[in-house]
């Protein structure tokens, strides 16, 4: 298994894992099976986000012989006002 899917699944795992606040929206994207390529965004990128999103949920399905790579051309975290659940905290570059 890559280590890039392996750690990819992990952080997913880790931020679905923080508890969700009441009266905060978690908006899931999932892939259409089958796909070769794709592209996802951020609701209403380059917006910022709506109000009261704690959390985004993406789900990307390969078959067991495949490799889910991910390329970001930005990546920006904003920092929680919670510091005890900040995901990018955990993250390496």
């Amino acid at each position: 298994m890559s280590q890039l899917f392996l750690y990819v699944l992990l952080q997913i795992r880790l931020c679905t894992s923080i508890p969700s606040v009441t009266g905060c929206e978690c908006v899931v994207f999932s892939t259409t099976f089958g796909k070769e390529k794709g592209t996802f965004k951020s609701p209403d990128f380059p917006k910022p986000y709506p109000p009261n999103i704690d959390c985004l949920l993406y789900t990307f399905v390969g078959s067991t012989d495949e490799i889910v790579q991910l390329t970001f051309q930005e990546f920006d975290v904003k920092k929680s006002q919670s510091e005890k659940f900040y995901c990018a905290s955990n993250m390496k570059y």
